[in-house]
């Protein structure tokens, strides 16, 4: 079985409904009713008592279509 979403993707820019992604070199705009973010950490950041460990959000595509009315 595979997941029903393909991801993390780098977001390369956005607006209020749309995100610009990295989808494996191909640059496309998704609606962001259509994406969930992730929360992921980085491995290698060294934190300290002045600098708290920073978070990224990655959004996932959804493969499956919205159901059509």
């Amino acid at each position: 079985l595979s997941p029903p979403y393909s991801g993390p993707h780098r977001v390369l820019g956005r607006s209020d409904k749309v995100l610009t992604i990295d989808n494996e070199g191909v640059i496309s705009n998704v609606a962001v009713d259509r994406t969930k973010p992730a929360f992921t950490t980085s491995d290698n950041a060294k934190t300290t008592a002045a600098e708290p460990e920073r978070k990224r959000v990655v959004f996932h595509l959804s493969s499956q279509l919205p159901p059509a009315f």
